[in-house]
């Protein structure tokens, strides 16, 4: 190979996009491979991180997929155009080698840029959020022992019902930040793990007049009368995401 050919190939491959070797940019880790398609037959939700860096997401909403990026709560992702952020997708993809938590939404994010053209910014915005303390009546949680055999450690969520078993503090205020929608900081003081069962109605004041009795007290009443906590308002903040611009993915 002549020493010109040499300089003609650097140079040439100063203009060739990273991204053409699957590899993206030093600063933008993505996946070797990925495939994305418009859900068109509905089905269940699901997804899950796999063994050799893949990942793999059915019937997902695209507002779901923008959150877990950017590893935020899905409430907190604003803007865009409500119709298409509904829009679900089956994504599946590989890195080519084991990636953290961390690494995953970085590609996750490069491929939100590629495929569906996304544009967006963080904000700190002034928002209510939750103390969560310890009730006077004293904490009603369930000190973990050993947890049976069959049972795996986390919370069990469906409907207005939570049962956690063998979790953390820091694992209840994340569901109840969840639940109601903002943050829930930990001022308790409690350590260690607790079992625990969490049943609340809707709050009675959103519900007809002629509605049944409700068979659970709202969630603020549930939490101070089946653990023994209580939640108090107070004024914060919270980082949102704010979409700028984003359009229907790019299959293949």
């Amino acid at each position: 190979m002549t020493r010109q050919f040499r300089l003609f190939v650097l140079a040439l491959s100063c203009f060739i996009p990273a991204r053409l070797f699957g590899q993206g940019s030093a600063t933008e880790p993505a996946f070797e491979v990925a495939s994305v398609r418009l859900s068109k037959t509905g089905g269940l939700f699901s997804m899950a991180p796999r063994p050799g860096g893949r990942f793999t997401a059915n019937n997902i909403r695209l507002s779901l997929l923008i959150a877990v990026a950017y590893r935020m709560d899905e409430v907190n992702v604003i803007g865009g155009p409500a119709s298409l952020l509904e829009e679900k997708y089956n994504l599946s993809a590989s890195a080519g080698h084991s990636i953290n938590n961390a690494e995953l939404g970085q590609m996750l994010q490069t491929l939100l840029k590629d495929r569906f053209h996304l544009k967006a910014h963080k904000e700190t915005r002034a928002s209510s959020i939750y103390a969560l303390t310890v009730a006077s009546s004293g904490s009603r949680l369930k000190p973990a022992t050993d947890v049976p055999v069959g049972v795996k450690p986390g919370i069990q969520w469906v409907g207005r019902r939570m049962a956690g078993a063998a979790v953390p503090l820091s694992q209840l205020t994340e569901s109840l930040g969840k639940a109601l929608r903002a943050p829930v900081l930990d001022k308790s003081g409690l350590e260690g793990r607790f079992d625990f069962v969490l049943e609340w109605s809707p709050d009675p004041l959103g519900l007809p007049a002629d509605a049944p009795t409700p068979e659970f007290p709202p969630i603020f009443t549930a939490v101070e009368e089946q653990l023994g906590l209580k939640l108090m308002a107070q004024k914060g903040t919270k980082e949102v995401l704010i979409i700028d611009h984003v359009e229907r993915a790019s299959e293949n």
